[in-house]
């Protein structure tokens, strides 16, 4: 028997029941009882040889024991084997992170039928992670050689997740990987830094990718973005990234950072991405890297950000820096990969053990929230169904 996720209890029984083709829904019977798990999404799913009866508490309980009816439905087709689920999730948010933004932007069409597929393994958050690939009014000479998803099919695909209980979360990075955006004409005094400098490890070239925090154009930039891109979700959360901001403190904040610290630079810039997003009734999510190496200051976050805590190898020490967030009371998810960017066919082994070990770390410490990141480094060579379960 293969669902996902594995159930927490099941029993299989003896026999089977077979779902007449005719009214088949007349033999499912849908019960709200507190008898179900006590789980807002918890709930109970029998198939006995006289018919299917699911037993929920909620709404989301109920979506929960039809996802995973649809499954047996898929694998066994009209008759189902006689068995008794009990199940409920250890997450409460559990989403999907999709990259569109390095070189495969999905059709409306493609991310209709994805989070179909989502919903049914019980995914309840989505986010299309974007740097520049939003088509935003102003900008399609950033966008057009790339391909955009328009204001018109984000409200589209928001509507059906809604639908489906799914909640797609805004995703616009908004600190560092802009380099798109910062090779515009109008946007090129934005970027920390004016030119390619060499990376750390001497044998590649990094772009200016990093906004200037403290340039007055840049949260008015910021501003703009925001103001076309959230209308356009429903959800009250807003991941704006801020990872990787390799560039900080090496141009036009290099004084600032020599005199305050990269790290204080870094937090206060993060918070007046909180206050914009705040003034737009969104709560923000943020990568937790930079963070990280400043745990002296994330007590000096506003406590309702939620931190992503990320890291794609197997030996990755979730365990120790969910540990870090957590004793500082800020809430967070911990966001492991599919390891399948930057190849063909995927890295499996590596992903299984890091996706273990996230949710070991995430569920020992009081994560809120896990996050699947399916990302697209390096021109994004592959195709979808590589990263699927």
């Amino acid at each position: 028997m293969n669902l996902l996720p594995t159930p927490r209890v099941l029993e299989r029984q003896s026999g089977s029941f077979l779902l007449p083709k005719q009214h088949p829904l007349a033999s499912i019977q849908l019960v709200c009882s507190s008898s179900a798990p006590k789980h807002s999404e918890g709930y109970a799913l029998t198939v006995s040889k006289s018919g299917i009866e699911i037993r929920f508490r909620k709404t989301a309980g109920l979506r929960a024991g039809v996802a995973t009816l649809r499954q047996l439905l898929h694998e066994y087709g009209r008759r189902l084997p006689c068995l008794k689920i009990r199940d409920w999730p250890d997450f409460a948010r559990r989403g999907v992170m999709l990259d569109v933004s390095r070189g495969r932007v999905p059709k409306l069409e493609t991310l209709l039928d994805l989070v179909e597929r989502l919903a049914d393994f019980k995914i309840n958050e989505f986010q299309l992670y974007t740097e520049h690939t939003f088509a935003y009014r102003n900008y399609k000479s950033v966008w057009k050689d790339w391909g955009a998803l328009t204001a018109t099919e984000i409200r589209t695909l928001d509507k059906r997740c809604r639908e489906l209980g799914v909640d797609l979360v805004p995703n616009q990075n908004s600190f560092g990987h802009l380099r798109y955006f910062l090779e515009h004409p109008k946007l090129k005094k934005l970027a920390e830094v004016s030119a390619p400098y060499e990376g750390s490890t001497g044998d590649f070239l990094r772009f200016p990718s990093t906004l200037a925090p403290h340039n007055p154009g840049t949260i008015k930039f910021l501003r703009k973005l925001y103001d076309e891109l959230l209308p356009n979700f429903s959800s009250r959360f807003f991941n704006v990234g801020c990872d990787e901001t390799w560039d900080l403190g090496r141009g036009q904040s290099k004084k600032i950072c020599e005199r305050s610290g990269k790290g204080r630079v870094y937090v206060d810039f993060l918070k007046q991405i909180h206050r914009e997003a705040a003034q737009r009734g969104r709560g923000i999510m943020f990568w937790g890297d930079i963070i990280l190496h400043h745990p002296e200051l994330i007590k000096e976050l506003p406590r309702d950000v939620i931190a992503l805590n990320w890291g794609y190898e197997a030996n990755h020490p979730f365990a120790k820096e969910a540990a870090t967030f957590a004793k500082s009371k800020i809430p967070f998810y911990v966001c492991p990969g599919t390891s399948t960017w930057m190849t063909l066919i995927g890295r499996h082994d590596n992903a299984f053990a890091n996706l273990r070990h996230g949710a070991a770390a995430g569920r020992k410490h009081g994560a809120v929230g896990y996050l699947n990141t399916d990302w697209g480094d390096g021109g994004h060579p592959q195709p979808l169904a590589v990263s699927w379960p």
